[in-house]
């Protein structure tokens, strides 16, 4: 195959008559052949993978100019129905915020801006504001911009963070000095994951290989250092790709090494970045399992692992026991498999999705019978078993999505989720594990789940799913064009629960609309 053949491209579309016959772009064909574990497999259009060439780039070009020649008749219509969803969207908005370590961070769009303002200001009254990142000034020069990693050292002082310009994922990591606002010189080509020692100077962070875009090595860099990075760690095997985080307690480094279908978990102290990472347990067909820490547990007698020593223990969620997974506990002085507990068994019906621990409880996300559920483990009780000490937050409506948000705080007594339904726009609550209640953002009062109920009630919509804010509409045809174009918002959701009323259902662009 020689991509750069000389064999024409069709130009883009012309008017070649009164008529205006336009013809399309044909792509020519170049039959290349691909032999993989015996099958025959023919490609005639593979020289459309070399994005660099020129012949590449006119074709697209007159498949572009093409589309614009067919869609001139509509332009009008384009933007009519562009400023009617844009009439819609909340452009000037603050997401919900998330505490960390004394800061709540959050994001903020002003209109006519295409990306966002990430913030943060201290938790305290009247804290001013701080411009962390301005993805508009980024973007600046750029046709797309897109974040991925956006990590703050532990002392607050620095930011990570990692940016594509090129649409193809492959994320630039940088590092920006939160107190004077500059961006260190260094810079990491196809970052896939980055976190903190707790040194405040220490990043680890893996790429990816440029072919084939698998996450396989990860680094070790000390700000300043001019020294080339060690490499810490390779993986050989094309089926796994890795990553690296840090433990919620910040007592340990994760590199999780997984394909779909096995993995397994390496660990190192944040305080000691010069150390060697150690294996959990080594990898076997056909068995997953996923790590976190505790530093330890809160008495003598609860429903958590048994006290192994000051470094605590690893929760680990593993499909060993059947494929719905279950979750065990190992000490960190050892972690080999002989010495895992199970606390939560095998349940058939029930897959154990994922588990999150915090310093008081656990949260679990489970799936039964089609639905997501999420369970509270209490640490802290005496019970026999720790199903015992567990409760599910209740979602009374039949049909729901319900995922878990925000909680990077390993001291919080609350976890953040978000539930959405055909009926129910898309929210975000905090759930208070001691008193069982839930604080909907945007209402100005806490309300059970139960008040999620809709029955026949007046039904809300969202002009923005980010938030909680929600719109009611009046109550005829032409009053609802007109909430269509500039909904009128309030931010009370449980007050519209309680008057029962006939409704009137418009679906427009998947977003129902209910006027009451």
């Amino acid at each position: 195959m020689n991509p750069n053949a000389n064999t024409a491209t069709p130009a883009p579309a012309q008017e070649t008559s009164a008529s205006t016959i336009l013809k399309p772009p044909v792509a020519r064909r170049e039959p290349v052949e691909h032999l993989l574990h015996g099958d025959r497999r023919v490609d005639h259009y593979a020289w459309l993978r070399y994005k660099e060439n020129p012949e590449v780039i006119a074709y697209l070009k007159a498949e572009n100019a093409y589309t614009d020649a067919i869609l001139k008749p509509t332009e009008t219509f384009q933007e009519k129905l562009n400023q009617e969803m844009l009439g819609r969207i909340l452009q000037t908005d603050l997401s919900v915020p998330y505490k960390l370590r004394g800061y709540l961070y959050f994001t903020r769009t002003e209109e006519g801006r295409q990306y966002a303002f990430h913030c943060r200001r201290r938790d305290a009254e009247g804290a001013a504001e701080e411009l962390l990142l301005d993805l508009n000034l980024l973007a600046a020069g750029y046709s797309f911009l897109g974040l991925d990693s956006f990590e703050v050292s532990e002392d607050n002082h620095l930011l990570a963070y990692s940016i594509d310009n090129t649409g193809f994922r492959q994320y630039v990591l940088q590092v920006k000095d939160l107190r004077t606002g500059t961006t260190f010189l260094e810079r990491f080509e196809r970052v896939t994951s980055v976190a903190w020692a707790s040194d405040n100077r220490t990043l680890f962070y893996t790429v990816e290989d440029e072919t084939t875009k698998r996450s396989h090595r990860l680094y070790r860099h000390v700000l300043g250092s001019a020294e080339p990075d060690p490499l810490l760690y390779e993986e050989p095997d094309e089926r796994f790709r890795i990553a690296v985080e840090r433990t919620r307690s910040s007592v340990f480094l994760l590199l999780t090494i997984a394909s779909h279908t096995a993995s397994e978990v390496r660990y190192l102290r944040a305080d000691q970045p010069t150390g060697e990472f150690r294996l959990v347990a080594p990898r076997e067909d056909n068995h997953e399992y996923y790590a976190d820490h505790h530093p330890g547990p809160l008495a003598a007698e609860h429903p958590g692992p048994a006290p192994h020593s000051n470094e605590g223990v690893f929760y680990i969620r593993t499909n060993s026991g059947g494929r719905t997974f279950r979750l065990m506990t190992a000490p960190v002085t050892d972690p080999r498999r002989e010495f895992w507990r199970e606390i939560i068994p095998n349940r058939p019906e029930v897959m154990l999705a994922a588990a999150e621990v915090f310093q008081t409880h656990l949260m679990l996300f489970e799936r039964e019978g089609g639905l997501p559920y999420l369970r509270i483990v209490d640490l802290t009780a005496e019970m026999p078993n720790v199903l015992a000490a567990s409760h599910r937050i209740e979602f009374a409506e039949p049909a729901y999505n319900a995922s878990l948000g925000e909680n990077l705080e390993f001291g919080a007594s609350h976890v953040r989720f978000q539930y959405e339904s055909f009926v129910t726009p898309r929210s975000i609550f905090d759930y208070d594990v001691r008193t069982r209640k839930n604080e909907a953002f945007g209402s100005s009062n806490q309300f059970s789940a139960a008040t999620i109920r809709r029955n026949t009630l007046a039904s809300v919509c969202m002009p923005q799913l980010r938030t909680a804010r929600a719109c009611l509409f009046p109550s005829s045809t032409a009053a609802i064009r007109r909430a269509m174009v500039l909904p009128r918002c309030f931010s009370m959701v449980t007050a519209v629960t309680e008057s029962p009323c006939r409704s009137i259902s418009v679906r427009i662009d998947s977003v129902c609309w209910i006027a009451a």
